[in-house]
């Protein structure tokens, strides 16, 4: 799974937390999925708010990633971490540092057992210019951070494989 950032501004100051249970959820609009504990600090901001950001950061930068996910933002300041920007949203930092970084607003959160499933439209999302190769992402050189579960483990992306919705076309299934 990607790892990310969430954002969210609490008490008047950037909050991030790490996340991994994340997904696109629908293309027009285009919106995302983001399965949360509640108790975590940074969910009070994204209610309050009714906003967030999500960050996705590089594998080169797991150290910091990690410690977000480790250090509660409500012990710890984490508000001078990273390099804050803002977009339209008002509530939802984002951070210079990482490669792709997303306003969101939220839509419906909705408790399922120990978290929460934060559901919201994707408002803008902000790209690092040197990251893009003719206005794509160059997953290579953006090279995102990702994360198993449950050996709670962070990897790298690997190598290209093939072109979705292509690849299959010369399948043949057995029996045929």
């Amino acid at each position: 799974m990607p790892v990310v950032l969430v954002g969210a501004d609490i008490g008047g100051k950037p909050n991030f937390m790490t996340a991994a249970f994340v997904a696109i959820t629908n293309v027009k609009p285009p919106m995302v999925a983001c399965g949360l504990n509640p108790k975590h600090h940074t969910c009070d901001g994204i209610e309050a708010n009714r906003a967030f950001s999500l960050c996705l950061p590089s594998a080169d930068q797991v150290e910091v990633v990690d410690w977000c996910g480790i250090v509660s933002g409500e012990k710890t300041d984490k508000s001078e971490v990273f390099t804050v920007f803002r977009g339209e949203l008002s509530g939802a930092p984002m951070i210079e540092q990482c490669a792709l970084c997303a306003e969101c607003r939220l839509v419906q959160s909705t408790p399922y057992g120990l978290d929460s499933l934060f559901v919201a439209e994707i408002v803008s999302v902000h790209a690092r210019p040197e990251l893009l190769d003719g206005g794509k992402p160059d997953w290579k050189k953006i090279s995102p951070l990702l994360f198993t579960f449950p050996e709670a483990s962070y990897w790298k992306l690997g190598d290209y494989v093939a072109k979705a919705w292509h690849v299959g076309k010369g399948y043949e299934p057995k029996g045929r």
